[in-house]
């Protein structure tokens, strides 16, 4: 109970793109802060953060990429044309050695249009990325969701794509 009370109340304190800040803005965290972090990543059970979201060109993977698992070419809503192909690609943070499972759900307007399954690791810096095809133009959301063993689950993120 506590850790979902935890995850909720982080959602709302910390939302998605809150460590896209400038270095020179980001606070010095409070050894009871730093603590209760380092707690979490070390013997953390279940819960996960949906730290970054985006939509980007290409996603490289091979050794010695420049920019390895990283977005490149970070595209903006409305530059999404329907029929193109493109990663949404996302920064998780969950605690070390847990393997815990998001679904990502595509929807244009109220209408569900694909759902896939992600195995997300642990650790500070898990990224993850699926293609992105959207077949007609209009308004479409893609949400993130996690579904704990006990519980309702839980929206971590949503991404508005405009289509044209």
């Amino acid at each position: 109970m506590f850790l979902r009370s935890f995850l909720i109340l982080s959602m709302l304190a910390l939302p998605v793109g809150v460590y896209a800040q400038s270095e020179s803005s980001v606070e010095v965290p409070s050894i009871e802060e730093a603590k209760k972090v380092i707690s979490y990543l070390y013997h953390g059970k279940e819960g996960i953060f949906l730290i970054d979201i985006k939509l980007c060109q290409e996603v490289p993977t091979a050794r010695g990429s420049e920019n390895r698992f990283g977005c490149v070419e970070e595209l903006k809503s409305g530059n999404v044309l329907a029929g193109e192909t493109v990663m949404v690609w996302m920064h998780f943070f969950a605690p070390n050695n847990t393997k815990q499972q998001v679904i990502l759900i595509y929807k244009r307007g109220l209408t569900p249009k694909g759902a896939r399954n992600l195995n997300i690791g642990g650790g500070p810096r898990y990224r993850a990325w699926r293609k992105f095809t959207p077949d007609k133009a209009g308004k479409w959301e893609i949400q993130v969701v996690f579904e704990p063993e006990e519980g309702d689950a839980i929206m971590l993120g949503r991404l508005p794509v405009q289509v044209q």
